[in-house]
């Protein structure tokens, strides 16, 4: 048994960290203290030690997502169904690494505004349904991830473009392609 210097309480031996004088409760308690006073502190507390410990912050990082596999499935799942363009965006840049196309990407914010531009499938002219970017020049064929291009088309149409080479784009007839609605930087 031993007395913490905190609450004054006899523990057992198992309720103390190996050389301290308070108990595991009355510690964690102290540290919530401290984290409600100060969380800038924290923070940059919680930084440094991840600076100076990379493999153990990892290592921790690595047996709280193990231990907490279900947790963040769900919070997968719910942001994927509350993000859907965002979703398409993410895999697209994941699919453009894989493929090492060339090209900076395109963001969400450029595929918004030409989507918006066009306002339509440029194929079949559907305005019902999800557009999704379609790269003119496939990047299979080693056509580049720039928004210079991208097409807006409807799944049916993406789907049986499949990885050819076909630009929509020549001869649509949209005011808003003779200007561009977005610039490249």
């Amino acid at each position: 048994m031993k007395t913490c210097t905190k609450c004054r309480k006899s523990k057992a031996l198992t309720e103390f960290s190996p050389g301290r004088a308070r108990c595991k409760s009355c510690r964690a308690e102290v540290a919530r203290e401290q984290r409600a006073a100060s969380p800038e502190a924290h923070k940059e507390a919680s930084r440094r030690y991840r600076e100076n410990h990379t493999d153990k912050a990892k290592a921790a990082g690595r047996r709280h997502y193990h231990g907490n596999k279900a947790y963040y499935a769900a919070k997968n799942t719910a942001w994927v169904k509350g993000n859907p363009e965002a979703n398409r965006a993410r895999r697209a840049r994941y699919r453009a690494r894989k493929l090492a196309a060339p090209g900076g990407g395109v963001s969400l914010a450029e595929w918004i505004i030409l989507r918006d531009s066009y306002g339509c499938c440029i194929s079949c002219l559907r305005t019902d349904g999800p557009l999704e970017p379609d790269h003119v020049e496939p990047l299979a064929q080693g056509g580049r991830d720039h928004i210079d291009n991208i097409q807006p088309l409807c799944r049916s149409c993406n789907s049986s473009k499949k990885d050819r080479h076909v630009d929509y784009r020549i001869g649509h007839t949209s005011s808003l392609l003779r200007e561009p609605a977005f610039t490249t930087i």
